[in-house]
C-alpha cells in the first residue's frame, strides 16, 4: 500500500477480498496510516455479508452486485441490491452498484471468433464486441437506479462509442445532484408495475424521488400525488426522461422499463441546483 502512494495512486479497487473481513480490516489500516489520503473499493460483490459492515465501512465503497452486463437480469439483480443495501455501509462508504454498460462493450472479443451466446467466466467478461443491448428506457433505469443510491457512476465500454443519448443521461446535471447525496434511497413504495425509492434529508423528509416501471411490456399511467404521497411541490428533475409533460401535477406516462426522477420544488432557494442553462 505503501508503494502504491509512493506511486502517487488516489485509488485503490481491491478484489477476491469481501468475503475476508480480517484483511480488509488489515489494508485499511495499512491506508489510514499513510500520510496521503487514499480511496478505497471493495469487490466482489455477489457474497457481501452484512455482519461484516464494521468492516465494509472503513473503505469508501463496496460492490454489493455480482458482475453487472447489458441484460435484464442484470438490472433485477440492481434491485434486489437496492432492496437489501438500503443505506451505506458507513458515512463515509457508499454502495456500488457496479458499473454501467454504454457503448461498445467486450472490444478485445471478436465476434467472428467467440459466439455472443457464449458465459465465460466472469474474469473473461460475458459474450462478445457488440453495442450495449439495453433499451433507452432501459438505460435510464440503469442510471437511476445509480442514482437514487448514491453508488459511484462509473462508465463502462468505450466512451468513445456512447450514443449522444448515453452522453446525456451520464452528464445530466439533475443526475449528478441526486447522486451527490450523501445517502441511499429507500424504498418508499412497490405497487403493481411501480416501484419508487425515496432520498430523504436530515429532518427525514423526501426529497429526491425515482420512480421506476418495473414491466417488461405495459406502460404505467399515474398521477405524482398518488405515488409521493406529499403535499410539496414535486418537479421533473431529469430532462432525459421520457415523459411528455414535465407538469408533475398531470397524469405521468412511463413506457415500459423506464424510469422518472422528480425533485422537491424549492420556491425559496435553487442556488444548489443546475439551472436552465446548465441544463
Amino acid at each position: 500500500v505503501r508503494k502504491f502512494s509512493d506511486w502517487g495512486v488516489d485509488f485503490l479497487k481491491i478484489d477476491d477480498v469481501t468475503a475476508y473481513p480480517d484483511e480488509i480490516d488489515a489494508l485499511m489500516d495499512a491506508v489510514t496510516s499513510l500520510e496521503r489520503p487514499m480511496q478505497v473499493s471493495l469487490s466482489p460483490g455477489g457474497g457481501v455479508d452484512q455482519s461484516y459492515m464494521s468492516s465494509y465501512g472503513r473503505a469508501d465503497m463496496v460492490r454489493v452486485t455480482p458482475d453487472i452486463w447489458d441484460n435484464a437480469t442484470s438490472i433485477e439483480m440492481s434491485f434486489a441490491a437496492m432492496r437489501r443495501w438500503p443505506r451505506k455501509a458507513s458515512p463515509k462508504c457508499h454502495i456500488d452498484l457496479d458499473r454501467i454498460p454504454f457503448g461498445a462493450l467486450m472490444q478485445m472479443t471478436p465476434a467472428d471468433t467467440h459466439p455472443a451466446s457464449t458465459d465465460d467466466a466472469a474474469f473473461a467478461g460475458h459474450g462478445s464486441a457488440r453495442i450495449s443491448r439495453l433499451t433507452q428506457a432501459q438505460k435510464r433505469t440503469f442510471v437511476l437506479q445509480r442514482a437514487i443510491s448514491g453508488s459511484p457512476l462509473f462508465a463502462g465500454g468505450d466512451p468513445a462509442s456512447y450514443s449522444d443519448d448515453e452522453l446525456a443521461l451520464l452528464t445530466d446535471p439533475w443526475v449528478i445532484a441526486c447522486n451527490q447525496v450523501s445517502a441511499s434511497g429507500h424504498l418508499r413504495e412497490h405497487k403493481p408495475g411501480l416501484e419508487s425509492y425515496a432520498l430523504r434529508n436530515d429532518a427525514g423528509e423526501p426529497t429526491w424521488l425515482a420512480i421506476f416501471n418495473r414491466s417488461a411490456s405495459s406502460a404505467a399511467t399515474f398521477r405524482p400525488e398518488d405515488v409521493l404521497g406529499e403535499t410539496q411541490s414535486w418537479e421533473l428533475a431529469c430532462p432525459c426522461c421520457s415523459i411528455t409533460s414535465p407538469d408533475v401535477t398531470d397524469k405521468i406516462q412511463l413506457a415500459p422499463n423506464d424510469a422518472a426522477l422528480m425533485r422537491l420544488a424549492d420556491p425559496t432557494s435553487t442556488a444548489s441546483m443546475p439551472n436552465e442553462a446548465a441544463r
